[in-house]
């Protein structure tokens, strides 16, 4: 074999060292924006869930509190919302303090789970939706029989 085919062969080689190393660091850079990405989308949905959740509270003042009460202790569950943003912020500190060490699959997992926590917050979401939706259609309809004025929206205290 002469030297320059070695030394071709060398250098071939030590260039796909450096493009598979550009190319796994490039990888895992993707993966931790979107990692980062989705702890911020699962961190404004768990507001949004507080917010929501404060509306539907509100949109049972119409009734008598017998009748909403395990709705009501359903609906309270600051507690948990909490608890989630904690666990969203250990996420965000076990990122900063790993970012360096942590391998793709580590961040995969991480970001894997913040996924499935966002999907099953958006079911619940779309569960809390549906029942705000349809407790103002009711509202909607009793107000037509009583021949009050429609007022889905308002928080008025009159059973």
């Amino acid at each position: 074999m002469s030297s320059e085919l070695i030394i071709i062969i060398v250098l071939t080689l030590a260039i796909l060292a450096l493009v598979w190393r550009g190319l796994r660091a490039v990888r895992r850079e993707m993966i931790l924006k979107q990692l980062l990405d989705d702890a911020d989308l699962l961190e404004a949905r768990l507001l949004d869930t507080r917010t929501r959740m404060r509306d539907l509270d509100a949109l049972l003042g119409r009734l008598p509190p017998d009748i909403t009460e395990s709705a009501r202790a359903s609906l309270n569950s600051e507690a948990g919302v909490q608890h989630a943003l904690k666990l969203i912020l250990q996420h965000r500190l076990w990122i900063r303090d790993n970012v360096k060490t942590a391998t793709a699959k580590q961040l995969n997992e991480v970001r894997e789970n913040i996924r499935r926590s966002l999907a099953k917050l958006d079911d619940q979401l779309k569960k809390l939706d549906s029942a705000s939706d349809d407790l103002k259609t009711a509202y909607a309809k009793s107000d037509a029989v009583m021949g009050r004025a429609s007022q889905p929206d308002s928080v008025d205290s009159d059973s």
